[in-house]
């Protein structure tokens, strides 16, 4: 049966509120000499292509009297442009034509001819060498069979070019190569960006409210639901796969009651790590008591190494498959409306949520409501405490998305032409860094000292519990209670769930197991987490069992896990201090590094996820980008500052704090540790800066021992005396820094610290 546009799909492709006051189609004429672009934004599960389809048919049937053709470019990720091809291609039933860009393609066709559409994927184009220019075979200049002359020659047989670029919000950032392709080669006399989460200025927007209304998505994401009923003899793993089998089974009985043949999906998502593996064999061995297994068809896993299954035919709505198991996203454009469980596990280092991911399930089957709340919902269960929706991005492990380029001068040398440093780098290879049983004591030197006890202080139980430490009912986690929220307010950015919304149950062996090892893993200070990680366990379960009672030498190992994760903040602590003492008394287990020559990147990638841009003009790469956790404030007040006396300085780079050796860094104690300083600042008088700011009243225990490194460096290399650095402060509403050897803090030694306007 012919699909038939929504009332809302009609208004984005010609109502009078498609784009401002005017209809898109009515300005579609006129843009198409302009080089327009149209932002469309259309939540998940609107039917973005099918209205995109429909708008290309009308304009290919109702403008004659020129030549137009489309290119449709999209992600290579999980084959989405050839989902887009195949499904476009069904709907117009040939008329306009469609066609894969391949090499075949380019050897059978000068030009593209009027009203076609290519789709192209992204990926197999925008392979780039400084060198070589393009790299891909389909890009080269080889007898007049390239991409470029086939849009070189379509322009010059009078034909108008449409670029529709889908999923935009990752075509348009995540390869700067792209955006090349974009502008240098196609230049495309009209231009539509489709995303649910575009990166620029909507110009056609379908609201969430429209889509639920005309049945396109479901009404509400239900979390949780009825968790705490039945709730004994189940942990937190094994009650949420409870809930959600039992639910699933719920809604095929609804459908069968309304003689539908929508078998209900259930999608499993696990961590994208070591827990994620373990978690596998649990939801295994629970569905297996269900009769639900891989080998009678009813399970798959969409991962790596599993075996492949019919991923188109799992879409259809009485697919036989009934539960899914899945690694952090599924691949972009995957639509399968029958989907409508998700159980999303905890991941031990997040409680985020990707927002499409949620939008697996809340499409609706049939593409119209029930009139049925059963059947209008859709249903997350999770382990988590509480829950952080945030935009979808193309990789799950969190991909760089975002990419800025140096800034060059008007004769296109990079700003920091002459730059010469070089950088301290601690490579993997080389001596273990870890842990060792010599921690053993350092780690109750640490537990006594946190509670202030003596080491032969035994059974002190209301010691310990006077100062915080939990010590009863520690196989209990909390996670969340049921919540209910529209399915269209999902998208908005809002924390649900913790505190006094949820409820303690029985945790899992295995999600114990995954918090200590997170846990531990840290509180490292850079120690290898392989080779410490056991030393670190044995040290801190002999403690506990030293101090506490009741403890059995079989149990110590179980009871010290299950005391961490309900004391994190305590135990992590104690880690903590205990590896920088162990890393600061035995440097024989340390890593020695290297000085190299440091170049800064000609481009640098972020993750749009645990990055975020703060306004900088002086900086040297066209936009600065700073992680959201872990940048203090006085890092960004001082960005501003600099920006403001921007007559004194040419540029500044703002360091990453990751270990690899594209960032820079500066060695310490006897050349075991680095040092990332946060600024390289270009001042207008030649001098090179090298500041680290920390606030006065946050002084680390090796603040010193880093600041004397740095001093160390600059002295070192400072032949030309045109380097300058130091420890940056913000006191009694000014800037100071401190380049002294023997350093001090402002509050003990005030005169040691000099105005950083005397450098402007």
């Amino acid at each position: 049966m012919e699909k038939k546009l929504k009332d809302y799909q009609i208004r984005a492709i010609e109502g009078d509120k498609a784009l401002k006051k005017k209809g898109l189609f009515d300005l579609f004429e006129f843009y198409l000499d302009e080089g327009k672009t149209i932002v469309f934004k259309a939540p998940t599960g609107s039917g973005k292509t099918f209205i995109m389809t429909k708008l290309l048919e009308k304009i290919s049937n109702e403008i004659t009297d020129r030549k137009i053709c489309y290119i449709w470019a999209s992600i290579g990720k999980g084959d989405l442009y050839r989902q887009s091809y195949d499904s476009i291609k069904s709907e117009l039933k040939g008329v306009p034509v469609c066609n894969l860009l391949t090499p075949a393609y380019l050897s059978s066709h000068r030009v593209i001819p009027d009203k076609e559409i290519i789709f192209v994927n992204w990926e197999k184009i925008v392979k780039w060498d400084k060198g070589e220019g393009w790299t891909n075979s389909m890009m080269k200049i080889r007898e007049g069979k390239s991409f470029i002359d086939l849009i070189d020659r379509t322009k010059e047989n009078g034909t108008t070019i449409v670029l529709i670029i889908d999923e935009s919000h990752i075509g348009k950032t995540n390869d700067t190569h792209i955006q090349k392709i974009q502008e240098e080669v196609i230049k495309p006399h009209i231009t539509f960006e489709v995303s649910a989460t575009p990166k620029s200025k909507a110009d056609v927007i379908i609201h969430e409210d429209e889509v639920a209304e005309e049945g396109m998505i479901k009404q509400k994401l239900i979390i949780n639901k009825d968790i705490g009923h039945d709730a004994e003899g189940f942990d937190s793993e094994t009650l949420v796969l409870e809930k959600a089998f039992n639910k699933r089974l719920e809604l095929k009985k609804g459908y069968e009651t309304i003689k539908s043949k929508v078998n209900p999906l259930c999608l499993i998502q696990i961590p994208n790590s070591e827990a994620g593996e373990d978690m596998i064999g649990v939801i295994e061995d629970y569905l297996r008591t269900k009769d639900v297994t891989l080998s009678n068809g009813k399970l798959v896993m969409w991962m790596t190494d599993s075996p492949s299954f019919d991923k188109k035919g799992i879409t259809k709505i009485s697919n036989s498959i009934e539960f899914m198991i899945f690694k952090t996203v599924v691949d972009t454009g995957w639509d399968c409306p029958r989907a409508q469980i998700l159980v999303k596990f905890r991941d031990v280092k997040s409680n985020i949520s990707l927002k499409q991911t949620i939008g697996r399930i809340l499409r609706t089957p049939e593409a119209k409501k029930y009139d049925i709340p059963l059947l209008d919902n859709g249903y997350l269960f999770t382990n988590m405490e509480y829950i952080e929706p945030i935009d979808d991005i193309y990789n799950p492990n969190r991909v760089n998305d975002i990419t800025v380029k140096i800034k060059r001068d008007e004769e296109g040398k990079r700003l920091d032409e002459g730059l010469e440093l070089d950088s301290f780098y601690k490579s993997r290879a080389g001596a273990y860094n870890s842990a060792d049983s010599r921690i053993y004591e350092i780690i109750e030197v640490e537990f006594c000292k946190y509670f202030d006890i003596k080491t032969t202080d035994v059974m002190v139980d209301d010691t310990l519990r006077a100062k915080g430490l939990k010590i009863a009912d520690l196989s209990k986690t909390s996670i969340m209670n049921e919540i209910e929220v529209m399915a269209k307010d999902y998208a908005k950015d809002q924390k649900l769930g913790g505190d006094t919304f949820n409820f303690d149950i029985e945790s899992s062996a295995n999600q114990m197991k995954a918090q200590y090892d997170a846990l531990i893993t840290k509180n490292l200070n850079g120690l290898a987490r392989v080779r410490s990680i056991s030393p670190i366990k044995t040290g801190l379960a002999d403690t506990i069992a030293a101090h506490i009672s009741g403890i059995t030498r079989a149990n110590k190992l179980s009871y010290t896990q299950l005391l961490a994760v309900r004391n994190m903040d305590i135990i992590g602590t104690i880690i903590n201090r205990s590896t920088f003492e162990f890393k600061k008394r035995y440097p024989d287990a340390q890593q020695v590094g290297d000085y190299n020559d440091f170049i800064i990147e000609e481009e640098r990638h972020y993750a749009s996820a645990t990055y975020e841009e703060i306004l900088s003009e002086l900086s040297l790469y066209e936009k600065m980008y700073v992680m959201k956790q872990g940048t203090s404030q006085l890092e960004k007040d001082f960005v501003s500052f600099l920006d403001r006396n921007k007559q004194s300085i040419k540029w500044v780079w703002h360091n990453g704090s990751e270990p690899n050796v594209d960032n820079f860094g500066v060695s310490y104690k006897s050349d075991t540790e680095t040092f990332r300083p946060d600024f390289i600042i270009h001042f207008t008088s030649g001098l090179i800066g090298i500041f680290d700011t920390k606030g006065v009243d946050y002084e680390v225990e090796d603040t010193k021992v880093k600041a004397e490194g740095l001093i160390d460096y600059i002295e070192a290399r400072n032949k030309d005396k045109n380097l300058i650095g130091g420890i940056v402060v913000y006191h009694n509403g000014a800037w100071y820094y401190n380049n002294k050897k023997d350093y001090q803090t402002i509050l003990i030694a005030p005169g040691d610290w000099l105005s950083f306007s005397n450098l402007l």
